[in-house]
């Protein structure tokens, strides 16, 4: 007969319990795995949602009335016309909330604003002055950005002198640092009859017009390249009585 003896019982208990607490262990190691899925799923689940909120509150944040976002205005640059008659200043506005109003004013006098480009607008100016650039946002903030203009011709040519010569009278003109004289466009005119008489010649080159002496008295009208125009009377010679 065998019988079993206190030290297997032992050892039967002992192998009974290691099985126990590593089956726990497992049970453990399966449930935090499962939570750690459980967490993770859900964040993906919610982070669009977080997202959303989250750029709702900026947006709210810069539309708020008040708030300090400004809009700078940057990469002001004048291109002026061939004739210096007029130039176009371009700009540029860097804004992160919507504008309300982009304005100019030249010596107090609005110009109409142009937008050329998402960011990009231009004025067109035709006189020298003070040029102010202004923007608003839909939350109130104001930027402004002024330049002086003095680079446009408003000045007519001037006759430096004149003389007669066979019957002609010859007119020296200059027009400075201006746009120049326009000699193709220069006319003398009876302003009784509104008859025009050309010149008898003219010279870009050595800066004169020449007309046959009028027997009427007769306007001149000498403009320059950019509009400006002097208008002078031309009176006829009176002869002395013998």
């Amino acid at each position: 007969m065998i019988r079993s003896t206190g030290t297997d019982k032992d050892r039967f208990s002992n192998h009974q319990a290691d099985r126990i607490l590593s089956q726990i262990m497992t049970d453990s190691k399966a449930e935090q795995s499962t939570a750690t899925g459980s967490r993770r799923n859900r964040w993906k689940a919610l982070f669009p949602t977080v997202l959303m909120v989250t750029s709702i509150l900026v947006v709210l944040i810069f539309l708020l009335p008040g708030t300090v976002v400004p809009a700078p205005i940057s990469g002001v640059a004048a291109a002026p016309q061939k004739d210096a008659s007029s130039l176009t200043v371009n700009f540029q506005i860097n804004s992160l909330v919507p504008l309300k109003d982009v304005s100019a004013q030249l010596n107090d006098n609005p110009v109409a604003v142009k937008q050329e480009s998402y960011q990009g607008y231009s004025v067109k100016v035709e006189e020298n002055g003070y040029l102010l650039l202004e923007v608003e946002t839909v939350t109130g903030m104001k930027s402004s950005q002024d330049m002086i203009i003095d680079s446009l011709d408003s000045d007519a040519p001037v006759v430096l002198k004149h003389e007669m010569k066979d019957g002609t009278i010859i007119l020296y003109l200059d027009d400075g640092e201006g746009s120049g004289v326009d000699y193709a466009a220069i006319r003398s005119y009876d302003p009784d009859t509104s008859e025009e008489f050309l010149p008898a010649s003219f010279s870009e080159s050595e800066g004169y017009v020449a007309f046959a002496y009028p027997e009427t008295s007769v306007y001149i009208e000498i403009p320059d390249l950019a509009g400006n125009q002097v208008t002078f009377v031309l009176q006829p010679v009176t002869k002395q009585k013998e």
